[in-house]
């Protein structure tokens, strides 16, 4: 079976699971839209379950190298001192701008999966997010102990999930974006949204209230 059968049964599935949940969508859904049959998902991924994680590792592990990379380059630039709350957040938000936009335009569809991701399918997330996301966490968060060394292990594992609540929470209104940008809808619209969420997290993230802060 060739790859474009894989690839249009991953696009189909994108579409599905996104306008309708995992639950909601059904094989035989996938393949009919993919112009396929049922045996071609077996083929190539095994079942639904792998089906959707082989769809969530496609969007994330592009993002994961770009974080990866945007934070070494910071490094790099700043030698042994830490760095700033604002650089670390723009090294993990920024990539999203870039990933999820496509012809000038937000891609609504990644975005609406990625949200039922988050809150429809937590079981499955528990998997994924070990394998997929561990590296960028463990990377980040020493990089952020580095910058906020008064904060301790405890309060920097809860201010870093405030951060990931704060970026799905804003991805789940970017289909809102009109509503808040003027009427804008393009890229620029929504990187100057991640922008502005990288701000508003590395203020709330360095906040102490005995009156210490990082970067």
């Amino acid at each position: 079976m060739s790859s474009n059968t894989k690839d249009n049964i991953l696009n189909a599935a994108e579409y599905l699971f996104a306008e309708r949940g995992f639950n909601g969508t059904s094989v035989r859904d996938i393949t009919d839209r993919a112009g396929a049959n049922v045996a071609a998902v077996n083929y190539h991924f095994g079942s639904k379950h792998d089906l959707f994680v082989e769809l969530m590792r496609r969007q994330v592990e592009p993002v994961n190298r770009l974080r990866l990379s945007y934070l070494q380059e910071r490094r790099s630039a700043r030698g042994d001192a830490p760095l700033s709350l604002v650089e670390i957040f723009d090294a993990f938000f920024g990539p999203m701008g870039e990933t999820l936009v496509e012809n000038d335009q937000p891609k609504l569809t990644a975005i609406r999966l990625a949200f039922r991701a988050y809150h429809e399918t937590p079981e499955l997330l528990k998997t994924f997010k070990t394998e997929y996301f561990r590296e960028v966490c463990d990377v980040f968060g020493a990089e952020l102990a580095k910058t906020v060394p008064h904060l301790s292990y405890d309060d920097l594992i809860v201010r870093f999930n405030f951060a990931l609540s704060t970026m799905v929470g804003t991805l789940l209104h970017i289909p809102e974006m009109p509503c808040f940008c003027g009427g804008n809808t393009d890229a620029a619209s929504f990187k100057a949204i991640i922008k502005q969420m990288t701000y508003f997290v590395a203020a709330g993230f360095a906040y102490d209230q005995d009156g210490v802060s990082g970067g």
